[in-house]
């Protein structure tokens, strides 16, 4: 929030500035005192000055492998500086795997030598930003990327900006440092009472602004001195504090609520988190009922929660209740007994379930901390994530040929593969992280092995298909731990060296990789029988220097429109001669010649998948809609006309049953997507072109965004505005999207700047987000709708904090021209851009 942290952060910029100061700043402090939020703030600042180096923002569970960090921030750097990119090619060129390598090596030969090459003894004016390294599963992470930073850093011409708690290993072995090196600071030391006041005031009046407006009286004096100053005392040095009880107050009746906060009371000179373990208590107390539930209910719920914390990356509602084995409704009300505490979206099947801080989990799993009857064991939801696992596995889901080639003549690119359902996904990739962190697990590995020994193989193609080949490789591990199979067959150097050739063309996995196993492998022992209509290879020598290289190809045509299919898969792209193209989102390798959809002398303007992934729905200044299959690329129906004039958007309704679209003739028109049929009379009401338009994820509304400076919101069912034009941009509008639980809209202008919208009230929630120097083309929330992204005719993707409106990470840099598309992929982890100079591009966000 603007005015807060105003004495920290005037010292990080004195830092910042300060070419003889420390090469590295750390900040630390315990969870929930603002880490975070400083570090994005650090962020922007350093980006408002073009020193943002690069950023990488760790999370449990999600963004927690150490060795991910410097190869981002490396990546971050080599797009905005050209000879550092060239210097660290030439390390890439000979070292391919240094990826994979420990951080000291990774510093070393990512950072420090092909930093030295860019700018020799020239300091650089950039910043690297590290926040959370504690979140990493390395136990010992920030020691390690501290020590690694401290050794080095005096041979690097760049700053590190890092967070985290403060690890005591750490403390004490690096306030031996040499000042010039690290400097430590604190964070509990600058939370000063002003800020959280500011925080709770601001965010009190808010929620009075909007249950106001739902005819729900309050006392003139709401919220009093004595309330807020309560909050004030019970949240201590804790933000985090703060934030979870200003989200339980706004729930529902937030007087009631926010005097029962404040009957919790203060107790000075106490832990700064016994505040936060009674609000925790308090909250949760109430969702598991303790007075009022059954201990059969209770457990239910532990063994939810145990579960959810346990996972190794967000699943949906749906996924989630199929891995606990409870009805989807059952979870759902479940989970939104925790609401306060836990994000929960509104669609089973789309968004993750999250929750809203890590300091929820050591609460719940830290002795001492969480009530007896609340404290959760993480090895016992780790033991039923891995029974489920390896049941999943041990089911005929899994089994030969799951990726459904059809021949080991063509690249697994271009091939119709079957979609493997995000349970079996889940299962084949995460399995040996759960089983490590399991507890009694005895009785896991008879059937494990059994798994093993007769699925690796078909498990393989899993991984391989799903981009995570390199999980084959961490089997020789469990080969002397769990499993007396011989798996470390698989990764010997004679079957590592087919790992190319079996990720462009999955057969291999059959007819070049197990047969290039010798005759005394348990392997070949096992599965040569199974496959006896194979050559068999008698190798005598492998030059270990000669790699197969997967071809990767250009779009070639500008791409006005991309778009994920909903299973993240494909990748379906609208371009400039009336054709639409589908890639594969793992290889980036087209699967098919591009389809024809309209006249070859007009431009696809917009591409849409429907919601099940069958259809696909394209628009074009030809002025016609065409609904083609997606699987053999056929027209379902004849053209769809109507509109006179370009028509700029098409979306599928989240039922798959209606089409709409927007045109330059200044009209919405909805379609029967089964018949092609128009459903009513063109919607009217603005006077310019309509360039985007988008249903709301409950399919009622229909929002639309025009040339005329307006938006307008309908109703799906009538074609009636709902309410006023919404009002604020100057210059036209080129892409609306509804949030994934309907509440919010964002819009993205001529004006160079991106709106939020309240989507019930039709009022701007914050000030515009700033950034961007030209036209924002195209805008769209990520499913958990905690992130939007941006692209623009300044040639850069933004992603930004959709509840603040700041820089999530600094902007993406690639395209050499105007980015007219851009969208999440549905698990958030990626976006897809397509641009005018005639390439479509993938980021790891």
């Amino acid at each position: 929030m603007p005015n807060t942290r105003v004495d920290l952060l005037d010292n990080v910029k004195m830092w910042i500035h300060d070419a003889s100061g420390a090469r590295a700043f750390w900040l630390y402090g315990s969870s929930g005192t603002g880490k975070s939020a400083v570090a994005r703030s650090v962020c922007g600042i350093l980006r408002e000055v073009g020193r943002l180096g690069g950023s990488f923002f760790c999370s449990r569970g999600i963004r927690d492998d150490i060795k991910r960090i410097v190869p981002t921030l490396a990546t971050c750097l080599a797009r905005r500086d050209l000879q550092y990119c060239a210097a660290l090619s030439t390390i890439l060129e000979e070292n391919p795997d240094v990826a994979h390598l420990e951080p000291e090596a990774q510093i070393k030969m990512l950072l420090e030598v092909p930093l030295s090459s860019a700018f020799g003894d020239v300091a650089s004016e950039l910043v690297f930003v590290i926040d959370a390294v504690d979140e990493c599963s390395d136990g010992d992470a920030t020691r390690n990327m501290l020590s690694a930073i401290s050794a080095c850093s005096s041979r690097m011409p760049i700053k590190f900006f890092i967070t985290s708690r403060p690890e005591q290993r750490a403390r004490t072995q690096l306030h031996s440092v040499q000042p010039g090196i690290l400097q430590l600071h604190d964070i509990e030391e600058d939370i000063i009472e002003p800020d959280l006041r500011l925080y709770i005031v601001e965010n009190l009046k808010r929620i009075r602004s909007k249950w106001e407006k739902a005819d729900y009286a309050f006392p003139p004096e709401w919220p009093s001195e004595d309330d807020v100053t309560s909050l004030i005392n019970s949240a201590g040095n804790l933000f985090i504090y703060a934030f979870t009880a200003i989200r339980y107050i706004g729930e529902t009746t937030p007087l009631e609520r926010l005097a029962s906060l404040a009957q919790l009371g203060f107790i000075p000179e106490r832990p700064s988190t016994k505040s936060l373990d009674d609000l925790y208590s308090f909250i949760l107390n109430n969702a598991f009922n303790l007075g009022g539930s059954t201990k059969y209910a209770i457990r239910e719920m532990n063994r939810v929660v145990a579960i959810f914390l346990a996972l190794r990356e967000p699943l949906s509602v749906s996924i989630l209740s199929h891995v606990i084995d409870i009805p989807i409704q059952h979870t759902r009300r479940i989970l939104e007994c925790f609401h306060a505490v836990i994000y929960t979206p509104p669609q089973n099947d789309s968004g993750a379930v999250t929750t809203l801080h890590t300091s929820l989990k050591d609460y719940l799993t830290t002795d001492g901390r969480a009530l007896k009857e609340l404290k959760i064991s993480t090895a016992d939801g780790h033991r039923d994530l891995a029974d489920v696992c390896i049941q999943t596995m041990a089911s005929e889901a899994l089994h030969f040929n799951v990726a459904g080639c059809y021949s080991s003549y063509l690249p697994t690119s271009e091939q119709n593969l079957t979609t493997i359902s995000p349970v079996l996904r889940y299962s084949c990739t995460r399995w040996s992280e759960h089983v490590a962190s399991a507890s009694n697990i005895s009785s896991l590995l008879p059937p494990l092995e059994d798994v093993l020994r007769r699925k690796m193989l078909f498990w393989i193609e899993v991984v391989v298909l799903v981009g995570r080949a390199r999980l084959i490789q961490s089997l020789e591990g469990w080969a002397t731990t769990v499993v007396s199979i011989a798996s470390a067959d698989l990764t010997s150097d004679l079957f590592v060296s087919c790992r190319d050739a079996i990720e462009l063309s999955i057969p291999h996995i059959y007819i070049s990789a197990l047969q290039s196993l010798g005759p005394s492998s348990k392997m070949a022992e096992v599965f040569w029988p199974q496959f006896c209509n194979t050559p068999k290879l008698h190798v005598t020598e492998i030059d270990e220097g000669e790699r197969n290289n997967v071809r990767e190809e250009g779009s070639h045509h500008i791409a006005f429109s991309v778009t994920f299919s909903p299973d993240g898969s494909h990748i379906i792209s609208g371009l400039d001669h009336g054709a639409i193209q589908i890639w594969s989102a793992q290889s980036g390798i087209a699967i098919r010649a591009p389809l024809q959809s309209h006249s070859p002398d007009r431009d696809v303007k917009c591409v849409s998948f429907s919601p099940d992934g069958a259809r696909i729905a394209s628009c074009s200044d030809d002025e016609t809609i065409c609904i083609s299959d997606a699987k053999t690329a056929e027209r379902v129906l004849e053209p769809l006309r109507g509109h006179t004039d370009a028509i700029w958007s098409v979306a599928f309704s989240p039922d798959g049953r209606r089409i709409a679209s927007g045109s330059d003739d200044t009209t919405i028109r909805l379609w029967d997507a089964k018949t092609g049929d128009t459903l009513m009379e063109p919607l009217l009401g603005h006077i310019g072109s309509v360039w985007s338009v988008a249903f709301s994820t409950d399919g009622t509304r229909i929002v639309s965004g025009s040339e005329d400076l307006t938006i307008r919101i309908w109703d799906a069912e009538t074609g009636q505005a709902i309410m006023d034009p919404l009002k604020g941009h100057t210059a036209a509008i080129w892409s609306v999207s509804f949030s994934p639980d309907g509440t919010c809209l964002v819009s993205g202008s001529e004006d160079t700047t991106i709106r939020i919208w309240d989507a019930r009230t039709g009022e701007a929630i914050m000030s515009p987000l700033e950034g961007h120097t030209s036209a924002v083309l195209s805008v769209s929330y990520s499913p958990d709708a905690t992130r939007i992204v941006s692209g623009s005719d300044d040639r850069t993707i933004c992603i930004w904090d959709a509840t603040t409106g700041d820089h999530v990470v600094e902007p993406l840099i690639g395209h050499s021209g105007s980015i007219l598309s851009v969208a999440f992929s549905s698990d958030g982890t990626c976006v897809v851009s397509g641009s005018d100079d005639r390439t479509i591009r993938m980021w790891d966000v």
